[in-house]
């Protein structure tokens, strides 16, 4: 005889990049140990991972995880957790006064994606009358190894590698009038000495772009049960929704 078949709930979200609507499925058991296997590891290239796997098993449509956007990937994971253990998450937070810990409520469905500006993707920028270039927004695969605003501090310090890295991996095409150029036929070298040589006006650009992508953020408030010292806080990114393995410093 075999074994009673469980029913799972669907539910639909919206890939925020696209609008195109998506149906998903809450968390398994087997989900659940993956991302608690991740969180286990404090590794952020291993966390990533665990997110694109959970999403492709629990996506019904058909959506390739690897070319979207890192803030897709984050606020889809949002919605799928949301449905599957909880709409309220409580991280634990230590009061940076009096250094006692103490939960935080934050509900997960009105988090949001937050643009600095609206952009059409591919944004396009040009460096003479006939040659520029577009780009794309990070994927997963980039913000697994360095986030774009850490980036952008960093290279206003005086150290460009890492931004360089990043812009490299944006470029969606090189173009010289009619004629296109497709970054993938070219290494990482040669992009970027070809970034190199840009007007700094119009590399701007491309910095303003990388800086200002939109990002899932949630705007809160702690208030400390003990001293009952408040400080308002914007949440952002994975690390700051579900970083509930330790205390959280507010």
């Amino acid at each position: 005889m075999p074994l009673p078949t469980i029913g799972i709930p669907t539910y639909e979200a919206t890939i925020p990049s696209t609008g195109k609507p998506i149906k998903f499925r809450p968390f398994l058991v087997k989900e659940e140990k993956i991302l608690l296997l991740a969180l286990e590891t404090g590794d952020k290239k291993a966390q990533y991972r665990a997110l694109k796997q959970i999403l492709t098993n629990c996506i019904l449509d058909k959506v390739d995880v690897n070319i979207l956007s890192a803030y897709d990937i984050e606020y889809l994971f949002i919605q799928i957790r949301g449905k599957s253990v909880g709409e309220v998450l409580e991280p634990v937070v230590v009061c940076p006064n009096c250094k006692t810990q103490g939960k935080m409520k934050i509900d997960l469905r009105d988090v949001s994606v937050k643009r600095q500006a609206d952009v059409e993707i591919p944004f396009k920028v040009m460096f003479t009358d006939k040659v520029g270039i577009t780009l794309i927004y990070p994927s997963l695969e980039i913000v697994e190894n360095c986030d774009p605003g850490d980036a952008v501090g960093k290279a206003n310090k005086g150290d460009s590698d890492t931004i360089f890295k990043i812009i490299v991996k944006c470029i969606d095409s090189i173009f010289d009038g009619d004629q296109i150029f497709n970054p993938k036929d070219y290494t990482e070298k040669e992009l970027t000495s070809f970034i190199e040589g840009v007007p700094s006006e119009s590399f701007k650009k491309v910095i303003d772009f990388i800086s200002e992508m939109p990002r899932v953020e949630k705007d809160v408030k702690f208030r400390c049960p003990m001293c009952s010292y408040e400080k308002d806080m914007t949440l952002r990114g994975i690390e700051d929704f579900f970083g509930t393995v330790s205390p959280t410093i507010a």
